[in-house]
């Protein structure tokens, strides 16, 4: 009985696999992409997908390869036929095709997006040179917020993590470019010649905006400045594993006690959120 159950979930995976399989490939189920020389119960992965590892060769510009690679660049396909029409035709005037068209026709015009330089983010950047106090920093975070446009936190609905029938409101840390917060406070030689790559990098972001070579040295100094001690303040990767250490739920006056040099009332009311009484502040100790 044990021997027929353990045949019928084998049946029912490589099912699963040749489905996957035929997805991605745009045709029927390919026997070729099996290893029929070895037993199912002895190796199921190399039975199943022997030869497909034998003969695909992984993209160079890729780290890894499978049939949902292969799903997704051919969903990418159709979907850039699709824009591409859209961007020729148009479609009647403020249609869905007309505006789909529209707005990655400006993505793709690499010449207007070229003469046009920073200008067109010059309007925030200008917001945030005239900042000149604390409730000012709290505004413009807010409003960079409903722009989505990460900066020093981040905020969003979401799912309780302690109660999966709720949706509340949740914070928590951010703030950093670089991908986690090992790459700004761990040691190591080469993690410091990473530090220093990036700075060079802002130095070059902020003379492209217009500033002279040592005001733009300057600049990349202190937002690496910034960026290090909202590292020092972030839990690890392997800290955040655990939900129970991104999990603060409080009332809206508890989360003021909390962070008394930034009111979230002010920051709620900027982007327009209302009704919150209570949500997860995450992680207390980052604000």
């Amino acid at each position: 009985m044990r021997r027929l159950y353990f045949r019928i979930v084998t049946l029912l995976a490589l099912l699963l696999t040749f489905s996957a399989f035929a997805a991605a490939q745009n045709k029927g189920f390919d026997i070729s992409n099996m290893d029929r020389s070895v037993e199912a119960c002895t190796d199921f992965f190399q039975f199943a997908n022997g030869n497909w590892i034998k003969n695909t060769e992984i993209p160079p510009a890729e780290s890894r390869w499978g049939s949902f690679n292969v799903l997704a660049e051919n969903n990418r396909t159709i979907l850039r036929g699709i824009l591409d029409e859209a961007s020729k035709d148009g479609g009647a005037k403020g249609s869905d095709a007309q505006l789909i068209g529209d707005f990655y026709y400006s993505c793709m015009d690499e010449q207007s997006i070229e003469a046009a330089g920073a200008k067109p983010i010059m309007p925030v950047l200008n917001e945030i040179s005239s900042i000149s106090s604390k409730k000012e920093l709290q505004t413009q975070i807010a409003k960079m917020h409903s722009r989505g446009i990460p900066a020093i936190f981040g905020f969003g609905g979401g799912t309780d993590l302690k109660d999966s029938t709720t949706y509340i409101a949740n914070s928590g840390q951010g703030g950093l470019s670089m991908p986690t917060r090992d790459y700004y406070v761990d040691g190591s030689e080469k993690m410091q010649e990473t530090r220093e790559k990036f700075r060079q990098y802002m130095q070059k972001m902020f003379m492209l905006t217009g500033d002279d070579e040592q005001t733009a040295r300057d600049n990349s100094f202190i937002v690496m400045r910034i960026q290090v001690r909202l590292a020092y303040a972030s839990l690890s990767r392997t800290d955040l594993r655990n939900p129970d250490n991104r999990y603060s739920k409080v009332s809206v006056d508890d989360a003021e006690k909390i962070t008394p040099n930034f009111s979230w009332a002010n920051y709620m009311a900027v982007r327009g959120v209302n009704g919150v009484n209570e949500f997860n502040i995450g992680q207390p100790e980052f604000f």
